[in-house]
């Protein structure tokens, strides 16, 4: 479950995969695994491709909903804010 702490710690790094593991400190190492890391740089590249509709609405859907399965309420809200609007 990707939980707001999780998606901090991507961002500390700036999503850079490499920065987090030769000057990530052991707590942040911890608290999120790689396979969440990669979790978060796929769905967020997504989720960039829903906002600029560059993709199926099929696709799309797909998307949202995973990321609905996959985190916490507060972080699909943060995360889809900006995508959702009505």
């Amino acid at each position: 479950m990707i939980t707001l702490q999780k998606l901090n710690i991507y961002y500390k790094y700036s999503g850079d995969i490499d920065q987090f593991e030769r000057m990530g400190i052991r707590k942040d190492h911890n608290i999120i695994s790689e396979e969440e890391w990669f979790f978060l740089s796929n769905i967020l590249q997504s989720l960039d491709m829903v906002k600029n509709k560059v993709i199926s609405p099929e696709f799309s859907t797909k998307t949202i909903e995973k990321l609905k399965n996959s985190c916490d309420p507060e972080v699909y809200q943060l995360l889809t804010k900006d995508i959702l609007k009505a």
